[in-house]
């Protein structure tokens, strides 16, 4: 692998500036079109819950207590009753799989978020939950030590969809694409030797006419001697090249007079 030059690898995304906008383009609008056709936008209703003694004082360190009530909301005595009231179309594993329970270390607080696509859907899951929690540490410790600090939130907006950070990471993303595809081409075309092909390939107009005068004048044997013939067919080949100019350039006027 040959060595890069960095100048001329910057001249040569400049030359293909256009691959930068278009990869660029691309994932902004791939970005555009996952956030508003694909992605399911899900609202999260949150509780805070805070478990207490008979005195409704907070309980001691008791982890082994907290973790059995954590299990418990996750429970299908205590969910399955919230699918039947909300008749939800959906199965415990779809209601467990939304449902998040967790607890601070050393505290005596139990905080639970649902999901799903519906912010009134969450918020009466959640609702329910609590009761059917509630009602099943009755029945299986006889207390009533559950006290609800934060009762289900409504949720305004989506948590998952980030509109406007997400078209920016898909933006980059087509911007770092397009930027590794010049590169290998780069990479390509230097070790082929053919990176200034295109510029070698189309050669200036003087030296065009030097060429072919060059050749007008020089002998076979190398020697500079005039070639009569080769001079007049140059000639009458600028001159017929001139005067398909200056009639290109008076119909152009004609047009721009009318």
């Amino acid at each position: 692998m040959e060595e890069i030059n960095l100048y001329k690898l910057l001249k040569f995304y400049v030359r293909y500036w256009l691959v930068l906008f278009v990869f660029t383009f691309i994932g902004l609008l791939s970005g555009y079109l996952f956030n508003t056709y694909i992605q399911t936008p899900n609202y999260k209703s949150n509780v805070t819950l805070f478990v207490v003694d008979s005195d409704k004082n907070p309980i001691s360190k008791d982890s082994t207590l907290i973790n059995n009530y954590m299990e418990l909301i996750k429970s299908r005595r205590v969910l399955e009753p919230v699918i039947n009231n909300l008749k939800l179309n959906k199965d415990y594993d779809q209601i467990v799989g939304a449902l998040t329970v967790s607890n601070q270390k050393d505290t005596a607080i139990i905080k639970m978020a649902v999901v799903s696509d519906n912010p009134e859907t969450s918020k009466n899951i959640a609702n329910l939950t609590i009761e059917s929690f509630k009602k099943q540490i009755n029945e299986l410790y006889g207390k009533e030590n559950i006290q609800v600090v934060d009762g289900a939130s409504l949720a305004l907006s989506p948590y998952n969809v980030r509109k406007n950070l997400q078209l920016a990471i898909a933006a980059t993303a087509g911007l770092l694409s397009s930027i590794i595809v010049i590169f290998f081409m780069y990479d390509y075309r230097l070790s082929n030797g053919t990176l200034d092909k295109i510029r070698k390939n189309k050669p200036k107009k003087e030296v065009v006419e030097q060429v072919l005068i060059s050749g007008a004048v020089r002998g076979r044997s190398g020697r500079f001697e005039i070639n009569p013939s080769r001079v007049e067919r140059i000639g009458k080949l600028f001159g017929r090249n001139k005067r398909k100019r200056k009639a290109k350039k008076a119909k152009k006027n004609r047009k721009a007079k009318k």
